[in-house]
């Protein structure tokens, strides 16, 4: 099934339930604004998502370093080691004993699923599927996703969103953890 157009005509969450019905195996790609991302499904799950110009928060070692389950001396001391062999960052961080195995899974989940969920934004662009007889990933790291939980995640944060935006006056204001606030979340 190849399947193209434009986001105004045939929207994301018709896009995800066809593939996903059809159980079609293949690579999504939408373009915007100088923007390219491209979703990646198997049997109509999600198993990869990447996007172009990649943005520093969707790269792997941005997020381990974030979420504090990786220094930031440590990602550098992969990035080296992934330079000189060519293995993904992923392999390189496990192997190192830099990262556990479950905090790298958790970690390409939410890179995958921060990617697809920014698309959902979206109001307009192209899309082209196209199907493919086998896709490449990082099975032994990501498992994937089912569409049908994407989209009802999405409709939650969409249900959600108008709450989210009357409670912060504009988006340029950035939050920061106090420990007012760590004393709140415990007691």
């Amino acid at each position: 099934m190849a399947l193209e157009g434009n986001l105004r005509d045939f929207g994301l969450d018709a896009i995800f339930q066809l593939i996903a019905n059809n159980r079609n195996t293949g690579v999504l790609t939408l373009t915007s604004q100088g923007n390219t991302v491209k979703v990646s499904f198997i049997q109509g799950q999600v198993v990869w998502a990447d996007t172009q110009p990649r943005r520093v928060e969707d790269q792997l070692g941005h997020m381990l370093v974030k979420s504090g389950v990786l220094t930031t001396e440590n990602l550098q001391k992969a990035l080296e080691i992934q330079k000189q062999t060519l293995q993904r960052l992923g392999v390189v961080l496990v192997q190192q004993r830099f990262v556990e195995t479950e905090d790298l899974k958790a970690a390409l989940r939410t890179q995958v699923l921060q990617i697809v969920y920014r698309l959902f934004r979206w109001s307009e662009g192209d899309f082209k599927f196209l199907q493919e007889e086998e896709i490449e990933y990082d099975r032994e790291n990501l498992d994937p996703v089912r569409s049908d939980h994407i989209l009802m995640e999405v409709r939650r944060m969409l249900d959600e969103w108008p709450q989210i935006e009357k409670k912060i006056p504009h988006f340029k204001k950035v939050f920061m953890k106090t420990e007012d606030a760590e004393g709140e979340l415990s007691g």
